[in-house]
């Protein structure tokens, strides 16, 4: 007998372990009916999910996949929701409903468009296949390694750490918005999962090698995307700061540009005095006087993170130098900045590296004339670089 679950084909049939075994995948997902509210969901991929339904709608849960949980234990779990579903416990939240509201809450109006959509793909993408219907207290550390171990497989080790974190994120949410959740399980896979390499952000700090990119760059890169790369260089504020770049954020008259403290990784105002190289670019890609600096053309909307890298990658290969990365014209900055023996101070406080306390608040514009003048050397000089002109000299600026 067949009846109707939802949107889904169900089959009413007592379940075998023979009869588990032997289902096939067909076009849309079914549901084969055991007995008791417990379902197996038979999926177009081939994936097999225990389902309990109650009958009066409320507290769907998906409680394992077979084979790994077998249809005596999957019975065994429905019993036991069944009799707290009939004496009215409230049994938790599941993730799929906890991470919707940690993404209204702390995610959505926070980070930039580009960074909501990674999060929420790592979401659809691994978290919320496997456990989007499990209370979250319910998920053991072993079934959350598990998951961590086959994204682990597939070599993609900095996304298994990254979706580990992600679930602690959003289960520590839950511990502190009113105890929607019990524990983050996350802190238990500490020493299990294969280490996270640091990786060296490729940089080129060889003077030389930096006006063939520089020479690359404007011979091989789109005149709009060139325009952020260099934008970035003369400033060497942070990739996704310069990606994110706002007209209101710019002061024309003081040639100075204020990045609000969301936008900033220590969540700290920062102020970057602009060259003359640097308002050239803005005037560039006027009129817009509101939104978005270097939109993308295709949506409008931020670029990618992954635009600029291959677009420098590509500058690079063609002019066969070693690889850089747009995170790389800080380091290049700092070297040779250092090299010329500008104030270290002013160079730190330029990269936004602040220490924190009242110093922070005490050093927010200092060093705010000898920056302006670094940048005006440090654009100069880039430029040098790619012409194959004399350095400037600091004494002349």
């Amino acid at each position: 007998m067949k009846v109707k679950v939802g949107k889904e084909q169900a089959i009413s049939t007592a379940l075998t372990d023979t009869i588990v075994k032997d289902l096939k995948p067909r076009d849309k997902t079914y549901l084969v009916c055991d007995y008791d509210c417990l379902y197996l969901a038979v999926h177009p991929s081939g994936v097999k999910s225990w389902v309990y339904r109650p009958r009066d709608g409320r507290g769907k849960k998906t409680l394992g996949r077979y084979p790994r949980m077998k249809l005596k234990d999957a019975r065994r779990v429905r019993d036991e929701l069944a009799e707290k579903h009939q004496r009215g416990e409230d049994e938790g939240v599941t993730l799929r409903e906890l991470a919707a509201e940690w993404m209204k809450m702390k995610v959505l109006g926070t980070f930039a468009p580009g960074t909501v959509r990674l999060i929420q793909q790592r979401l659809d993408t691994y978290l919320l296949p496997r456990f989007g219907d499990r209370i979250v207290s319910e998920v053991t550390p072993v079934e959350l390694l598990d998951l961590c171990r086959q994204i682990e497989a597939q070599g993609k080790i900095e996304t298994a750490h990254r979706v580990k974190n992600l679930w602690g994120q959003i289960a520590r949410y839950g511990i502190a918005a009113g105890g929607k959740c019990s524990r983050d399980v996350s802190q238990d896979l500490a020493g299990a999962m294969r280490p996270l390499k640091s990786e060296h952000r490729a940089s080129i700090q060889d003077k030389k090698l930096l006006g063939a990119l520089l020479r690359s760059m404007a011979d091989n890169i789109t005149p709009r995307l060139n325009r952020l790369l260099m934008f970035q260089a003369y400033t060497f504020v942070r990739p996704t700061e310069a990606r994110c770049a706002r007209w209101e954020e710019i002061d024309f008259a003081e040639r100075l540009w204020r990045i609000p403290p969301e936008r900033m990784k220590m969540k700290r105002p920062h102020l970057v005095p602009l060259s003359r190289q640097a308002m050239a670019i803005l005037e560039a890609a006027r009129p817009k006087e509101s939104g978005l600096i270097f939109p993308s053309p295709e949506t409008g909307e931020a670029m990618s993170d992954m635009t600029p890298v291959m677009a420098l990658r590509r500058a690079c290969q063609k002019a066969k130098l070693p690889p850089m990365v747009p995170h790389g014209w800080r380091s290049a900055a700092s070297t040779l900045l250092n090299e010329y023996q500008w104030p270290a101070d002013a160079i730190e406080r330029q990269l936004a590296h602040v220490p924190g306390g009242v110093r922070a608040v005490y050093n927010y514009a200092q060093y705010l004339d000898t920056r302006r003048e670094m940048l005006q050397w440090w654009a100069d000089f880039l430029d040098a670089l790619r012409a194959g002109t004399a350095e400037p000299e600091k004494s002349q600026i």
